[in-house]
């Protein structure tokens, strides 16, 4: 875990075009990207397509799952049909997959569940990332869509290692600040935040305000 780090511009299309060319396997791991930044995924919002997708637990609606899956030639190698075997404990159960079936089904509904998660976001990052100018302070804010992070760091945060360079002392603070206020942030500098349907304007300005005091403060 490392927050939200978006790929530099090129970066995907690169490494499709070296896995092609190397005859590799290309695997998006989007545990945390499916469905959070559109209906399909981190590969369908930057229209690069995976040999294999790993899902969790947001195919099940929440609960315990996960899953991959890619082209038939490749599936075909898995357990019956080929020698690669595969079994898991939530494998088609029936609770999870109704609950998946039913999420997937809310989301095809909601013509507009991307475009307002991803304004509510765009609030956050802009109003926030005015607040870090004005104040001169070395916080990095990143986002795409539903999701977000504030970097307690100066550098502009694009892998794991200029995260790592966040002052994770001061998130703590932050972390605390918001608690008292009634934000439930995630309790590591290195998760991302989700934003949810749930969520309202009201929510959201509140936690700018919140966070606002923190970093003007």
């Amino acid at each position: 875990n490392m927050g939200t780090v978006l790929p530099d511009p090129g970066y995907l299309k690169a490494l499709r075009e070296l896995t092609t060319a190397n005859k590799a396997l290309l695997i998006f791991d989007e545990v945390i990207t499916g469905f959070r930044i559109g209906a399909g995924g981190a590969q369908g919002y930057y229209c690069i397509e995976p040999d294999l997708t790993v899902l969790g637990k947001i195919i099940g609606g929440g609960y315990p799952a996960g899953g991959f899956g890619g082209r038939a030639e490749i599936m075909d190698h898995i357990a019956p049909l080929g020698n690669v075997y595969h079994a898991g404990t939530f494998a088609g159960n029936p609770i999870t997959v109704a609950a998946g079936v039913k999420m997937l089904e809310m989301i095809k509904k909601d013509k507009t569940l991307y475009s307002r998660l991803g304004a509510m976001t765009s609030e956050i990052t802009g109003k926030l990332g005015e607040m870090i100018k004005r104040s001169g302070k070395e916080i990095t804010i990143n986002g795409i869509n539903s999701l977000f992070t504030v970097f307690f760091t100066g550098t502009k945060v694009s892998d794991l290692e200029s995260a790592l360079k966040s002052e994770t002392s001061k998130f703590a603070e932050y972390f605390n600040h918001c608690l008292s206020a009634g934000i439930m942030l995630p309790p590591s500098q290195f998760e991302g935040c989700f934003l949810s349907a749930k969520h309202k304007a009201s929510d959201i300005k509140h936690f700018i305000r919140v966070a606002g005091e923190f970093i003007e403060g």
